[in-house]
């Protein structure tokens, strides 16, 4: 599996992995009308003018992060990063994130946040064995469900830095 920029061939996988993702990881979370309006709206990353990341395995995309920096100099953020049910638990999202900490590397980032939607047990839990803490921000998502912000690098011992992730066996 590798990491590499978005390429326009990507969109359908993009979209797919999507779908399938946010289908499964937000099943118990958002109301059924929620789910299938916000599936129907699709992703909207490249919209937005992020830097989008993908995992390819072989000929498939199998995850993808968006990355953008922030309204305040030096804040950058995670704005989704997703990977398709079959590949998860294989070493893609810790390898996505990976390739999102150089990105903002790249725009500067002295301050690195993301934001997930309470109930999202699963994410929360992936990022905070990757070093994200949550920093006390709470608020209500146009979905009609609270999202929590992560801040990496809160807490004793930890850094704003790029981490250094041991490779993937």
């Amino acid at each position: 599996m590798i990491t590499r920029a978005y390429e326009a061939g990507d969109r359908t996988g993009v979209r797919q992995v999507y779908a399938d993702a946010m289908s499964l990881a937000y099943a118990e979370i958002l109301s059924p009308d929620v789910l299938r309006v916000s599936l129907a709206a699709g992703w909207r990353g490249l919209l937005r003018g992020h830097s989008v990341i993908v995992a390819v395995d072989e000929l498939d995309i199998v995850g993808f992060v968006d990355v953008a920096s922030g309204d305040e100099p030096g804040h950058c953020y995670v704005y989704d990063l997703f990977v398709a049910p079959q590949a998860q638990g294989a070493g893609v999202g810790r390898r996505l994130m990976e390739a999102a900490h150089k990105a903002m590397d790249g725009m500067g980032a002295t301050q690195r946040f993301l934001w997930v939607l309470e109930g999202n047990e699963r994410a929360m839990a992936f990022y905070e064995r990757e070093g994200w803490r949550r920093d006390g921000q709470r608020v209500l998502s146009s979905r009609g469900v609270h999202r929590l912000r992560y801040q990496y690098g809160r807490g004793a011992g930890a850094s704003s830095r790029t981490p250094s992730l041991s490779p993937e066996k």
